[in-house]
């Protein structure tokens, strides 16, 4: 389980990065959240992380939240 999360996590994450919507903040936050999940396992603290990072780029942006839906169904 924890593994298809991480996989659909990294999908969505790359995904976003590359459709080139992002603004210089939320391109770091994504990145970093990239990076972190591509080394550890998935950490209360990360799974916090990354919902906090989620929810500031889905403020910020429309097509996020068409993306997200669409990923991690």
């Amino acid at each position: 389980m924890e593994q298809e999360v991480r996989e659909k996590v990294l999908q969505f994450l790359q995904e976003l990065k590359e459709s080139g919507k992002l603004k210089s903040e939320s391109e770091e936050l994504v990145e970093d959240l990239l990076d972190s999940l591509s080394k550890e396992k998935i950490s209360q603290e990360f799974e916090t992380k990354l919902f906090k990072t989620i929810e500031t780029v889905k403020q910020e942006y429309l097509y996020f939240g068409i993306l997200a839906g669409k990923v991690l169904e």
